[in-house]
């Protein structure tokens, strides 16, 4: 008979692995229908377009299917640690097993290598039947070898992860419903604090944004990382996730190791084996628990409602106390006890709402040193910013504009809204800066970790200088994706877009071609203007995704790529005093509501030639214009209108013909003096 040093028993390993063949024969049925007799299916099809594809994706070459497989090998790890671990959950069979002449940490082994093979020897098995049904189509050279261990590798970390998670949760436990429940805690912990955290930040932060902290606490998880590897493995060459995840498995296993010999034997068939565990069960459930419900609550009638929120709170907290309390004493009655506990989770989800109500800790008006940073991003929706990634800004001049953008943002979004306070009071209409940004910066400190914040409703008059330089900065146009020296024309379809209500017109790729190399030269040069206006716009579409496109504005200083759309016939431009005579009435509206009718044709003339296109991609495209004017123009309907192109038919319920319209908006300081006296007579 083996000693108890041994570090392997053969005897026992066999018994144990013959005990528990059954779980080997239900993996092989599943993995029968998701491997070989799937690609038969699949192949019978169509076996002469299909081969290629249905190879790569099973055998891992696009990773295709080894979501599928990846999920099925961890709900196969959590039923096999279930099965498994189940003895210690009974006296006897605890008592039973650790009588036998070896250690716990063989016993323990013993189990796990059990669990690992009858995964393994299912799945190799229909693997290579598989390979058979490939062979007999002749796709076996098809094969990605590489790919196919990989993606073996993949679902056996899957499976090894949940087993150990499992087996985990038996050395906590005393119940197979408990080892489920503890089990699935695990794994979803990490992932249920991380979104408190933002479901907290978002409601009662205003410059909150999902950052590095919760990515971490997400990693957590083994769910996370596992799901991750397959989605980056393809795109990125560095092995990090698959590194992590690998350590975070051998970290479990150490852990269960680590609590196998201090188990006490007598918690065998109660809910919990350490007495820690069930109170850390009852107070981080009933705090997630009352934060969530609490939240649910407080919505109900569609705004913030702190009497519902303190019902959902105590409710949500209350209700987690009695489940654990109910199943940890077997006992209906035990569901008002633990008072303590109760008592501990509602004091710590009123400290954390308080808190954030409050705001008592200057997140909002947080802002670092400039000196104490290494690098900036900042992403800002302002049109002709497109970017292949957020920009890192690392220059001191440019970390410092930036700071200083963000410090006059949050001036000015709070002079804002002391002005709406006062209006509101004193019933006051004046007219108000219509034009708003959202900034969203991530700081680099040089000690500690990356964080971000997203300023939202920012009028764009506080930071318009600062914004300015910014757009103008090398070091930020560098990250525009029309600057990126890997974007080809023929990655894309051009074409011409003048106005919201126009026809797209398409490029040929010579024009799309020269218009690039004019477009970068323009933007380099002349940077992100905010003080022109839009002109036109360059739509760009993925040539492999149809929704994958971008807007890029033509501004006025944009000569050479305005003087080719111009010579293609792809752009007309407004300025031309011949629109007059085909144009009936413009209508003047100021925020919406109705200021007058221009009928004069010098009038007309004079509108038309200081107006643009009306553009609807981006607020900030107005920032060049009289924000609140629009001139809603009604032309001819005759086939030699050159608004045509820029036009909608209207029809007209007391004229037999139909008329054409387009919105055209007035240049800021080129609005001619009739159309500021209208807007005076109307204030």
């Amino acid at each position: 008979m083996k000693s108890k040093a041994s570090w392997f028993n053969g005897r026992l390993f066999v018994n144990t692995l013959s005990r528990y063949g059954f779980l080997a024969v239900i993996n092989g049925i599943v993995f029968f229908f998701a491997l070989p007799l799937a690609m038969l299916v699949m192949l019978r099809n169509d076996p002469t377009n299909q081969l290629e594809a249905v190879v790569r994706s099973f055998y891992g070459g696009d990773f295709r299917f080894s979501h599928l497989f990846g999920a099925l090998a961890m709900i196969m790890g959590f039923a096999g640690g279930l099965t498994l671990f189940a003895y210690l959950h009974q006296p006897r069979q605890v008592n039973f097993y650790h009588a036998q002449p070896v250690s716990r940490s063989l016993l323990l082994t013993h189990r796990l290598l059990t669990g690992v093979l009858t995964l393994v020897i299912p799945y190799l098995v229909n693997v290579m039947l598989s390979l058979i049904v490939v062979a007999l189509y002749g796709g076996l050279s098809l094969v990605p070898w590489l790919q196919l261990m990989a993606s073996f590798g993949y679902i056996l970390l899957g499976y090894l992860c949940l087993l150990a998670v499992s087996a985990l949760a038996a050395q906590l436990t005393g119940t197979l419903f408990a080892q489920a429940e503890v089990t699935l805690y695990i794994l979803l912990f990490p992932l249920l604090i991380s979104l408190a955290v933002q479901v907290l930040m978002t409601r009662y932060l205003d410059s909150y944004a999902p950052g590095p902290l919760e990515n971490l606490l997400m990693d957590l998880s083994p769910l996370t990382h596992y799901f991750e590897i397959s989605a980056y493995l393809t795109r990125y060459p560095d092995s990090g996730w698959l590194f992590y995840c690998v350590i975070l498995t051998l970290c479990i296993i150490a852990a269960c190791y680590l609590l196998y010999h201090q188990r006490p034997l007598e918690r065998a068939g109660q809910a919990v084996a350490y007495r820690c565990v069930g109170s850390f069960l009852r107070l981080s459930g009933a705090v997630l628990a009352g934060i969530f419900l609490g939240q649910v609550f407080a919505l109900l009638t569609g705004y913030d409602d702190y009497i519902l929120l303190a019902v959902g709170t105590v409710l949500g907290v209350a209700l987690w106390n009695m489940l654990c309390q109910v199943q940890i004493f077997h006992s209906s009655r035990a569901a008002f006890r633990g008072l303590r506990s109760l008592s501990a989770a509602l004091a710590v989800c009123a400290a954390i709402v308080i808190i954030m109500v409050t705001g008592c800790f200057g997140y909002d008006n947080y802002l670092p040193a400039a000196d104490s940073l290494t690098r900036i991003a900042i992403d800002v929706n302002c049109p002709g910013m497109e970017q292949a990634s957020s920009p890192a800004l690392t220059q001191p001049e440019n970390i410092e504009l930036v700071t200083r953008l963000v410090a006059q943002a949050q001036q000015g979004k709070a002079e804002q809204l002391q002005r709406m306070r006062a209006e509101a009071e004193s019933a006051d209409t004046a007219a108000e800066d219509r034009r708003f940004l959202t900034i969203e910066v991530t700081y680099y400190p040089r000690l500690g970790l990356p964080f971000t914040r997203k300023y939202r409703s920012v009028p764009f008059s506080a930071v318009e200088d600062p914004l300015a330089r910014l757009l103008q900065a090398p070091e930020y146009l560098s990250h525009h994706i029309i600057l990126d020296s890997s974007l080809q024309p023929s990655d894309y379809s051009w074409s011409v877009e003048q106005s919201s209500c126009s026809e797209t017109r398409p490029l040929s790729p010579a024009s799309g071609e020269a218009l690039l190399a004019a477009y970068r030269q323009d933007l380099s040069e002349g940077g992100i203007p905010l003080d022109e206006p839009v002109y036109t716009h360059i739509v760009l579409r993925s040539s492999d995704m149809a929704s994958s496109f971008y807007h890029l504005p033509v501004y006025g200083s944009y000569t050479r790529s305005l003087a080719l759309l111009e010579d293609a016939g792809l752009y007309q431009p407004l300025t031309d005093e011949g629109l007059a005579q085909y144009v009936k009435a413009i209508e003047v509206t100021h925020n919406g509501e109705a200021v007058g009718v221009v009928t004069d044709p010098d009038q007309i003339a004079q509108a038309l030639a200081a107006s643009v296109c009306q553009n609807d991609y981006s607020l900030l495209e107005t920032a060049g214009l009289d924000d609140g004017y629009q001139l809603r123009v009604i032309s001819e309907d005759i086939p030699e209108n050159p608004l045509r192109p820029l036009s909608y038919y209207e029809e007209k319920v007391d004229d037999e013909s139909a008329s054409l319209v387009c919105y055209l908006s007035p240049i800021r300081g080129r609005l001619p003096d009739f159309l500021a006296q209208l807007a005076a007579s109307h204030t």
